[in-house]
């Protein structure tokens, strides 16, 4: 959640402002920006058909590596053109993780008795993310533009997938109950208990 927040509230939700600040007047901005947001609804398609298919795990860890790849490609472009071709990239890439993290892996960690609060607590996590990255792009945008926005945007990817590769657990093709074992009914404190 916290890493997809931040390339959503670092960089999709900014796109615009970048462009402008590029030499692009408001409308070709704009117009710009609708092309490149026509991936979010292509990287949600290819979560449907690709999550049960290459697991959520391994799919998070290749889509954060390409992400950071392209995410590098458009700092250095040069050509508007091929700077929305990489923006179309990065908004479907972005909507992927969406799809393939916070819409199946994540929910799917948690033993049924937590679920809804681990969930809970990740999506916290995510949205204070969402809260403090616009202030983080201001500051590193202040400091070396779209390039260092970039960079923190990167870095955070990156450690996503060292965090996926180290820790990460696959759930695809798994129950849950192999996945995070329900609590034990011998345990003095009862499952119902842990509900209110």
């Amino acid at each position: 959640q916290v890493a997809v927040n931040m390339v959503i509230y670092g960089f999709i939700v900014w796109v615009p402002t970048f462009l402008m600040k590029q030499g692009l007047g408001m409308a070709s901005s704009l117009g710009y920006t609708a092309l490149m947001a026509l991936g979010g609804p292509a990287g949600a398609l290819l979560g449907v058909l690709l999550a049960d298919r290459i697991g959520r795990r391994k799919g998070l860890i290749a889509v954060s590596v390409l992400t950071a790849v392209i995410g590098w490609l458009y700092g250095h472009s040069t050509g508007i053109e091929m700077a929305t071709l990489l923006g179309f990239l990065l908004f479907t890439l972005t909507y992927l993780m969406v799809a393939l993290g916070i819409a199946t892996y994540i929910p799917e960690l948690f033993a049924t008795e937590n679920r809804m609060r681990a969930n809970g607590m990740a999506g916290c996590a995510g949205r204070i993310t969402g809260i403090c990255a616009p202030q983080l792009v201001v500051m590193m945008y202040a400091a070396g533009g779209v390039k260092d926005v970039l960079t923190m945007i990167i870095g955070t990817l990156v450690v996503l997938a060292v965090v996926l590769a180290a820790f990460g657990i696959e759930t695809n093709r798994r129950s849950l109950e192999d996945i995070a074992p329900s609590i034990d009914t011998n345990d003095p404190l009862p499952a119902s208990s842990l509900s209110q």
